[in-house]
């Protein structure tokens, strides 16, 4: 909504200009002095105007109605029951708020910035936003199985295998 009332303004600046530029090009007339500035002005805020007033009154009724909250089946999720199972949001992601959190407002633990596989360092902190436990530390991963799956497709065998 904001974007389209910043926007009035922009398009009627550009009627201004389009009204003075077509001024004795052979549209109907040619105006001289303030007369040819009223009719500038006057193309400006008539277009504000009527913006406004179109998005106000016909672009409501094009859109989607307000979803009532009985049929909305995720009313009663809040940011913590999300924050819990998912390490990723504007307080992990933000390098600021996390250099923030422990060097400047000095916070005991503080919200730490997430790396992709590395989400059993964060610790929870609920008085700042971070609801997420770490879990345990993923294993090690073992491509030995792949190797011999992929040797398979292309007829070779695989490397370090005829040992």
């Amino acid at each position: 909504w904001w974007a389209q009332a910043m926007l009035a303004p922009c398009c009627g600046l550009i009627l201004s200009c389009l009204v003075f530029k077509a001024n004795c090009q052979d549209w109907g007339y040619c105006l001289e002095g303030a007369p040819l500035i009223l009719s500038c002005t006057s193309a400006f805020f008539v277009h504000c105007i009527i913006h406004f007033l179109v998005q106000i009154h016909v672009v409501p009724l094009f859109g989607k109605p307000q979803p009532d909250e009985a049929d909305d089946p995720c009313a009663h999720i809040t940011f913590k029951d999300v924050s819990e199972g998912n390490p990723t949001s504007w307080f992990t992601t933000n390098p600021v708020n996390c250099l923030r959190s422990e060097y400047v407002y000095g916070h005991q633990p503080p919200c730490r910035f997430l790396f992709a596989g590395k989400e059993h360092m964060i610790q929870a902190n609920p008085s700042i936003g971070c609801f997420f436990r770490g879990g345990k530390v993923a294993g090690a991963e073992d491509f030995t199985r792949m190797r011999t799956d992929l040797s398979s497709i292309s007829g070779q065998e695989p490397v370090g295998a005829s040992a």
